[in-house]
């Protein structure tokens, strides 16, 4: 199976990428972390995840039908909590808004790939699979044991 881990794995989990052969890095996370990092070793290692990544393919850039997926989700998404509060659109932060659009443009881009999306923030992946389908996991199932 091919996954993609969300940003918030990667803080949870800062050294996991060397231990996965699966993994696919997208560009979008990447941004993510390194707008976050706290020291030139963190960067550094960031960035050795791309390089890997692109040397095994599987590096994920958005693409410009992406982008016009991206958009077109989010429509439906503002439409669809129209609906849902009888014609007034919920307020959402800025802050909740650029996270949302961070993980609409991974979610479109990883579904184009094939690839699943593996996220502690389940709850904006339900909200986008209401209406687009993307493959999600939490953290939690995916570093579940498996039982014999």
């Amino acid at each position: 199976m091919k996954f993609c881990f969300d940003s918030n794995i990667y803080i949870s989990y800062p050294d996991l990428f060397a231990t996965r052969t699966q993994v696919y890095v997208s560009s979008i996370v990447l941004t993510e972390l390194l707008a976050g990092a706290q020291d030139a070793t963190r960067i550094k290692q960031i960035k050795s995840w791309r390089t890997l990544a692109v040397k095994f393919d599987h590096f994920l850039v958005p693409d410009a039908e992406d982008w016009l997926q991206a958009g077109l989700v989010l429509q439906r998404l503002s439409q669809k909590s129209k609906r849902d509060n009888f014609g007034s659109t919920p307020k959402i932060s800025v802050e909740e808004r650029v996270r949302l659009f961070n993980d609409c443009l991974l979610a479109v881009s990883c579904r184009r790939a094939g690839v699943v999306v593996v996220t502690d923030n389940v709850k904006d992946f339900e909200r986008l699979s209401s209406v687009c389908r993307v493959k999600f996991q939490s953290g939690d199932e995916f570093f579940a044991p498996v039982s014999p």
